[in-house]
């Protein structure tokens, strides 16, 4: 037996957890990898397939995930899927179990699981400070796991299923690569998402799973919680995806069958004229599509208050009264109808709802709605009704989708014939009075009119409408209005360029010798004294001749103490002091000291990076740091420029957060784009990107600081945005008519 996975609802959560099936004395273990609250999906080894009746009952034991209670109840096997792969890549057998005579508690077992079920993230060669930060950023989305051992996270990922692998920067790179290797290799089937957060200097190890689509995100250096929430949170998504996806993968093939046999049928149905010959072409596609027993096409006549239908196999039409029945609650209600077995259902009437069944057959029915089609309410035309006898499966959700969309499309066909017969008997009645009643094209009421007042002239007929005059008055007010505003109001031209923050008073910290970073002993924010440590590099070298040095010089030392006419030890002394002093110098270039007390700004450069000489490792602002805007406004504006005239600064980023600031220095020529990138410097002119000559602006901010949204941000150095400033205006009366600049010289 086998049939499409039908017993997931639409709530349905991916799981992993070992469960025992008893059937007779037979037993099987499987793994579970979908539970609802009616089912679940479960894998078996191909091996240890159970040959089991549809409607025999098994019995099923296992535990949910987070409970000690073991869960025991009956259930169905209903479908199986051959030829599939467990987490393992396993060959394997997939079983659709339906649960039935589930107790109370159970239910609320499972509706506990499934409404707290979270992604789990497994975090491993993460410190526990990060994991913790990480646990309370990602609480209300995840559960969140941690490994200390690669043995330890293979076995979570084998025994839970992982969302997110995330590697940390307690792994070396080899180590983090082998892992990732090693459960793609062990667990081909888990859909994990992998993300190396802290990999190290050297990625070499990653080339080949990045050529594979095996990382989803890979960072050299080491992240802080509040960066590593951000890209789980990603890759959580980019996993429900691919979950999504595999399940979808099988069904994907037949509805596209199914799609493309609808689209004919609609195309057939265009071309028929009549109510039966419709009914007949859905009812054959029904039977189709959803692989039913039996299928019916019932029309809904609600002025008659009758359901019914032509038969395909009879000449006779079958009607019944729209008042009892699963097919009339449709008719009435607009609401679509699943039952598993319809004689159990107090609604289910025989004569009506399937007059050859037997009662105890499954049934859909899906009403067809006239508005469907516009996205409306509609009114319910007719009724689509499949039915299956019990010994098959259920129909899938699947089968449900196909039916509403072949429901949605047959609505337009429907209400167009509805249309057709209501316009004849309208125009069927229409003749019918006309032949009973003489032609008379004047009312009585003229022509008595006419008969006893023939002296009297009549006027003009007046066929203007009273809101003429009124809309005629409103039209004379808005041209009025429009016209003293082009009168009185005025259209600013206004110059516009990119403007960077530039900080003065502030000190760039640069190395002095190449090196690798093995230590920032500051923070952004930190206070420094004159003298204070903020940066060591790679010093073991240095370390090492001083030490080799000394030992000399102290050897040296005490050979001229035991005899000081030794002069050859008298000349050993005086080089190995001078080595010292040097190798000590070596060791000191080692330490980048504040040259002056101030406040850290920034940090250029991560631990483990090289630098080479003058390369940027963090600024200090001293006690008179000074803020300013530069601004590159198009050269051809410096005319019109000048001093004490407004600014308005934007910065990118923070819309609508102006800066109103008067101009202190307007740079005397205009000068072109390169030079203005040599006066801005090497970082910040990377940023800006110029057209033409320039003319220099610049402007002092009144505070280091400025507002967005109700906080208060500071202002960096190199920080991007636009400046505006208004240079001139006129009328815009002028402006639609330039040649009035001679009578009122328009511009200001």
């Amino acid at each position: 037996m086998t049939a499409g996975p039908g017993t997931q609802g639409a709530s349905s959560i991916p799981v992993r957890f070992a469960v025992e099936i008893q059937v007779d004395n037979a037993r099987i273990i499987g793994i579970a990898r979908n539970l609802s609250r009616t089912g679940m999906v479960l894998v078996v080894p191909a091996a240890d397939d159970l040959d089991v009746a549809q409607d025999k009952p098994v019995d099923v034991f296992f535990t949910l995930p987070g409970m000690a209670e073991v869960v025991a109840f009956t259930a169905l096997i209903p479908w199986k899927q051959y030829d599939q792969r467990d987490h393992r890549g396993n060959e394997a057998v997939a079983l659709g179990v339906q649960f039935l005579d589930t107790s109370a508690l159970v239910q609320r077992m499972l509706r506990t699981t499934i409404a707290q079920y979270q992604p789990s993230v497994l975090m491993v060669g993460f410190d526990g400070a990060t994991v913790q930060a990480c646990s309370e950023l990602l609480l209300d989305d995840f559960r969140v796991l941690s490994a200390n051992k690669l043995e330890l996270a293979l076995r979570y990922l084998d025994r839970v299923e992982t969302a997110v692998l995330c590697l940390g920067p307690g792994l070396k790179a080899v180590q983090a690569a082998a892992l990732v290797k090693n459960a793609r290799h062990a667990y081909p089937g888990n859909a994990t998402v992998n993300v190396v957060l802290g990999g190290g200097p050297d990625l070499s190890p990653f080339t080949e799973l990045m050529a594979q689509d095996a990382i989803f995100y890979l960072a050299g250096g080491e992240m802080v919680a509040p960066d590593v929430t951000p890209i789980v949170q990603s890759a959580a998504a980019r996993y429900r995806s691919l979950a999504v996806a595999q399940r979808q993968k099988d069904s994907d093939g037949l509805q596209a069958i199914h799609l493309q046999r609808i689209l004919e049928l609609s195309q057939r149905l265009s071309m028929q004229d009549d109510l039966q010959s419709v009914s007949q072409l859905v009812v054959e596609a029904l039977e189709q599509l959803t692989d039913a027993d039996r299928a019916y096409c019932m029309v809904h006549d609600a002025d008659r208050q009758v359901v019914w239908t032509q038969d395909l196999d009879s000449p006779h039409m079958r009607e019944a009264s729209a008042t009892s029945g699963l097919i009339s609650f449709v008719a009435r209600t607009g609401v679509s109808v699943a039952v598993e077995q319809a004689g159990a259902d107090a609604r289910y009437e025989r004569a009506v709802d399937d007059p050859p069944g037997r009662g105890d057959e499954r049934l859909l029915a899906e009403p067809v709605l006239a508005g469907r089609a516009a996205g409306g309410p509609g009114q319910v035309m007719a009724i689509l009704v499949a039915v299956r006898d019990a010994s098959r499966a259920p129909f899938t959700r699947e089968e449900r989708e196909t039916m509403a969309t072949l429901a949605g499309r047959v609505g337009a066909d429907l209400a167009r014939l509805d249309l057709k017969n209501q316009l004849e008997e309208l125009s069927s009645h229409n003749e019918e009075l006309l032949r009973q009643k003489p032609l008379q094209i004047f009312r009585e009421e003229a022509l008595d009119h006419y008969a006893h007042r023939r002296a009297v002239e009549g006027d003009v007929l007046r066929i203007s409408p009273r809101w003429i005059g009124w809309t005629y008055w409103l039209l004379l007010l808005i041209a009025a209005a429009g016209l003293v505003f082009a009168v009185f109001g005025r259209v600013t031209e206004t110059a516009l360029g990119p403007a960077i923050v530039k900080v003065e008073g502030q000190t760039l910290i640069t190395a002095t010798t190449p090196g690798t970073v093995t230590r920032i002993a500051v923070r952004p924010g930190d206070s420094v004294t004159k003298g204070q440590v903020l940066v060591r590099f790679h010093d073991r070298q240095e370390r090492a001749a001083v030490k080799r040095v000394q030992r000399e010089y102290d050897l040296q030392l005490s050979k001229l103490l035991r005899n000081p006419g030794d002069s050859a030890a008298q000349q050993a002394v005086m080089g190995l002091r001078i080595q010292r002093q040097r190798a000590q110098a070596s060791l000191d270039q080692r330490t980048v000291r504040a040259p002056a007390a101030g406040m850290v700004r920034d940090v250029r450069v991560p631990v483990g990076q090289h630098v080479m000489p003058g390369n940027i490792l963090l600024t200090l602002a001293g006690d008179e740091t000074r803020y300013k805007v530069v601004a590159m406004l198009p050269g051809h504006y410096r005319p019109l420029l000048f001093k004490r005239m407004t600014m308005r600064f934007e910065l990118t980023g923070y819309r609508y957060t102006f800066q109103k600031v008067p101009i202190n220095i307007i740079s005397d020529g205009v000068i072109s784009p390169a030079e203005a990138h040599r006066y801005l410097g090497k970082g910040p002119a990377e940023a800006v990107s110029l057209v033409g000559s320039v003319v220099m602006v610049e402007a002092s901010l009144p505070s280091p600081t400025f507002s967005f949204q109700g906080q208060k941000h500071h202002f960096y150095d190199g920080m991007y945005g636009r400046s505006m400033v208004p240079v001139r205006s006129e009328s815009i009366l002028v402006s639609l008519l330039p040649s009035l600049k001679r009578i009122w010289g328009g511009v200001k």
